[in-house]
C-alpha cells in the first residue's frame, strides 16, 4: 500500500487489517488461508518490487514465495501464465522480462522439488502439485449442488472412487465433475453465479448453520468500509495501471 499510494494510507489500510474480525478469526484456527495469504501477498509484493528496481534478487525472493504458495495452494499455477504476460507489457524489453520470469520459475521449481520427487516415489506417476483439487472439483459441480443451500455437495465422492488409488480417485472425480457441467450448462453458470455472489458481498452466507446472525451483522459493519475503500483504492490506482494490473489480475483470475 506504502508503494504503491502512500504511507498514510498503508498505515490506514494495516490498521483495517488489525482490527478485521474475520482475519481475528482466521488467525486463531490452523488453516491453509493463513500460510498461503501470507506468501501470496508477499509474491505480489516482491513481483511489483522486481519490476520497480528492475533487480533479479526480487524476482529470486517471488520464485521462492510462488514455490510456497503453490505447496500450499495448487491452483495458483494458472495463475503463472497471467505473470508473464504481465511481465512482457510492464517491463521495457521483452528479454529482460523473460530473464525475470525464467529465474521466478526455477526458484519456485527448486521449492517444490521435493514434493514432486515425493510423489513419483509414493505413487509412481509425476503429480506436481497435490491431487485436493479434484476433491474441491467434484463437491461443487455433481446433481446434488442443485439443491444444495451452499452450493457444495459431498454426498458423491464414495461413489464415484470406490476403491481407487489417489490418481485414479483424482481423475474419477474430475472426470464426473466435467460430465456434470458438459451435461448441465445451464445449471453450471446458475450455481457458479450464485458462488460469485456468496463471495462478493458483504456478509457471509447465512445458510451456514454455523454463521449466527450476530455473525453477519459484525461481519457488514466490519468489512462495508473496507469494501467501499478498496473501490476508491482501485479507481485511483488506474492512473498507474500498468504497474498495479497484476493485483486485478489475480482478482480477475481467482
Amino acid at each position: 500500500s506504502r508503494d504503491i499510494f502512500r504511507l498514510k494510507l498503508a498505515v490506514l489500510a494495516g490498521l483495517l487489517l488489525a482490527l478485521s474480525p474475520q482475519h481475528i478469526w482466521y488467525s486463531i484456527h490452523i488453516l491453509s488461508e493463513c500460510p498461503y495469504t501470507l506468501f501470496l501477498v508477499f509474491l505480489i509484493y516482491f513481483l511489483l518490487k522486481a519490476v520497480h528496481k528492475n533487480k533479479l534478487v526480487f524476482s529470486c525472493t517471488a520464485g521462492i514465495l510462488l514455490g510456497f504458495s503453490l505447496l500450499t495452494r495448487s491452483i495458483l499455477a494458472g495463475f503463472i501464465p497471467f505473470i508473464f504476460l504481465w511481465g512482457l507489457i510492464v517491463y521495457k524489453k521483452k528479454l529482460t522480462a523473460l530473464k525475470h520470469f525464467v529465474l521466478l520459475l526455477i526458484f519456485a521449481m527448486l521449492i517444490i522439488s521435493p514434493w514432486v520427487i515425493r510423489n513419483y516415489m509414493v505413487l509412481d506417476t509425476f503429480i506436481p502439485f497435490s491431487t485436493d483439487g479434484a476433491e474441491v472439483f467434484i463437491r461443487g459441480n455433481n446433481p446434488g449442488t442443485l439443491h444444495s443451500k451452499t452450493g457444495f455437495c459431498s454426498k458423491y465422492e464414495d461413489k464415484v472412487a470406490e476403491e481407487l488409488g489417489e490418481v485414479e480417485r483424482q481423475k474419477a472425480y474430475y472426470n464426473f465433475g466435467l460430465n456434470f457441467i458438459k451435461n448441465n450448462p445451464d445449471m453450471f453458470l446458475r450455481n457458479a453465479m450464485d458462488k460469485f455472489i456468496q463471495l462478493w458481498r458483504p456478509f457471509p452466507n447465512t445458510k451456514f448453520p454455523q454463521v449466527k446472525p450476530i455473525y453477519a451483522i459484525i461481519y457488514f459493519i466490519s468489512f462495508l468500509p473496507v469494501l467501499i475503500l478498496w473501490f476508491i483504492g482501485m479507481l485511483l490506482s488506474f492512473r498507474q495501471l500498468k504497474y498495479t494490473s497484476l493485483i486485478y489480475l489475480l482478482i480477475i483470475y481467482y
